[in-house]
Order: structure tokens, then C-alpha cells, then sequence
């Protein structure tokens, strides 16, 4: 993201294009369904993912926040007097889907702890640029809004690259995919 230069990109043009790259390398077990602004009001959710391995698939309710120049994200953002978190939460398990938030970070982001290593995955290293997009349960960013004492930070720090979902390791029987479903 370039706050430096002035002129980010909204959430909006991060999700469109996101996404696109996502449905491109992954449709064959991914399928994305993205919401409109007034949707969105009523579950919460920017988009909504499907993820399937053969005939089985868990769908998963998603809500997307930029880091705002500070190094946060507005998780308390409200819908008609109503958490934004609680609608996703709530309509993501209505739906039989899991609620989830992916942050979009600044390129420069790393973890606060050293003991919070970039994820690896069975293709190689992680990377700093992993970081670029990450993904946390609704669950975990409710727990952080409600404790003043997790905040923000605790969210952020519980997140991991996105990547990571899809990631297959080749040299184990089942698919990582499969092994979530079970």
C-alpha cells in the first residue's frame, strides 16, 4: 500500500484485484462469491469463499480492513448501531460458513514478537512479502475488540499469509484441504 506516496489503494480495489488473482490460480477448488455495499451491511461480509477438495468444500464469510497509515485497522467499525464483527460472526454461522478477516497490510509489516516467524510452507521459505495479505477467525478479532487488553494488535499478530490456506504439501497423503474438512 502506498501511504507514503499519497495515494493508496481503497479496500475496494485491493478485494477486486485480490480476488481476481485468486479465482485465476485456484479455480479449480475455489470458487468466490463477492458481496455488493448493501449486502454487505446486512452479513458483514466483503465476500464469501468456497473451498473444495473433490466433492467436499467449507465456505467461509470474509471481511477485508487496509492498515490504516498508523499501523491499525478499524475493527470496530458499526452498521446501523451493530459491530460490523458481530453481523459477520453471526451471518457467517446462519450460512454454514466460517468468519474470518483478511487484513491488508503495508509492504514494510512484521511480526512485534521475534518469535512470530513468517510462515513457511512445503514450497519454500516465507517471505516478508507474505505478509502483504493475511487472514484471522472473526473469532479472534472479536475477543481483540471486546478485551481492551488484547486490542488490535492481538489480531494482527494471530494472522497468517493468506497463501497458506491452499497451500498442498506434496509429500503427505492428504491435502491440507482435506484435512480442515476432517
Amino acid at each position: 500500500m502506498d501511504h507514503v506516496h499519497g495515494s493508496p489503494a481503497s479496500e475496494e480495489e485491493f478485494t477486486k484485484k485480490n480476488l481476481r488473482r485468486f479465482r485465476r490460480l485456484h479455480e479449480d477448488r475455489v470458487h468466490i462469491r463477492e458481496f455488493h455495499r448493501s449486502e454487505e451491511a446486512r452479513n458483514g461480509a466483503d465476500w464469501e469463499w468456497w473451498f473444495y477438495s473433490g466433492t467436499r468444500g467449507f465456505g467461509m464469510r470474509v471481511q477485508a480492513k487496509r492498515m490504516k497509515p498508523g499501523g491499525s485497522y478499524q475493527l470496530k467499525y458499526t452498521v446501523r448501531g451493530r459491530l460490523q464483527s458481530e453481523l459477520l460472526v453471526e451471518d457467517a454461522q446462519a450460512s454454514g460458513c466460517l468468519p474470518a478477516y483478511v487484513f491488508y497490510n503495508h509492504r514494510n509489516w512484521t511480526p512485534y514478537s521475534p518469535g512470530h516467524a513468517i510462515f513457511d510452507c512445503p514450497h519454500g521459505s516465507g517471505e516478508q512479502a507474505h505478509l502483504g495479505c493475511t487472514i484471522v477467525s472473526a473469532h479472534t478479532v472479536r475477543a481483540a475488540i471486546l478485551d481492551k487488553k488484547l486490542g488490535p494488535r492481538y489480531a494482527k499478530e494471530q494472522s497468517m499469509p493468506w497463501h497458506t490456506i491452499l497451500c498442498d504439501d506434496s509429500d503427505r497423503n492428504q491435502a491440507d484441504l482435506e484435512d480442515a474438512y476432517a
